[in-house]
């Protein structure tokens, strides 16, 4: 067993949009179709599962009790708006936290980028405080069937040989190129290349256009996933 082995994965999920809806002024209001399947699935392959939020700790907890998830959600694992919003509003979320708690034994500060990703609906969801640490981006995701998140993740850790980061970069390699552009005043290239996944899932792989001055061109994995009808579902 290598010394990566013996750290639990961890994923990082944003609650409204991405876990469901539950804006009762905006209906309709429920769980994202399989989204409890998707989350047993991923308890089981071994992650630590954390709930990121821009809400308050009190409405994740209401959520996560009304639609019964605290067996596959510890209450203790939300991290609500005060925990969660990094000192320059609107760019991300903070990740470090919930690293330095899950990895607290890890000395070489690598492990989470191996084994934690994030997953939101917006970009604001991406991680702000945690360079190369892998962002799945699903947007308008509660009107999706979760297993799209699923079979992102089971090919990330596939094609990295269960490394998160190292299959992002691997796949990134493999899809084609469909934009590129310059980052403002920098002489940094950003690109944008498209895959498809074994079962037809089209996905956009990139590494950030919003990169901090100073950040490289690879500070910032992103996988966007490309909604199609064919994954509509109406909500639990």
């Amino acid at each position: 067993m290598s010394e990566r082995d013996k750290f639990p994965y961890v994923a990082c999920l944003d609650l409204d949009r991405t876990i469901g809806n539950f804006d009762e002024d905006d209906p309709p209001v429920g769980l994202r179709h399989g989204i409890k399947e998707v989350l047993s699935k991923l308890a089981e392959r071994g992650f630590k599962l954390y709930i990121t939020t821009f809400g308050s700790e009190a409405h994740a907890l209401n959520v996560l009790s009304k639609y019964n998830l605290t067996s596959l959600i510890d209450p203790s694992r939300v991290w609500p708006i005060d925990v969660t919003t990094p000192p320059l509003w609107g760019y991300g979320k903070t990740y470090g936290g919930i690293e330095e708690g899950a990895y607290f034994d890890d000395q070489t500060q690598e492990i989470y980028l191996h084994k934690m990703i994030a997953i939101g609906d917006q970009l604001a969801d991406q991680p702000a405080d945690r360079k190369y640490l892998v962002f799945i981006h699903n947007k308008d995701g509660y009107q999706y069937d979760a297993d799209v998140l699923l079979q992102v993740v089971n090919c990330l850790l596939e094609t990295g040989q269960d490394s998160l980061k190292n299959g992002f970069d691997t796949l990134f390699e493999q899809a084609e190129l469909v934009a590129e552009k310059k980052a403002f005043q920098s002489e940094i290239i950003h690109q944008r290349k498209r895959y498809t996944l074994p079962s037809g899932l089209l996905v956009d792989l990139d590494y950030g256009d919003e990169a901090k001055p100073g950040d490289n061109d690879k500070s910032h994995p992103r996988i966007t996933i490309i909604n199609s009808e064919k994954y509509l579902r109406e909500l639990d």
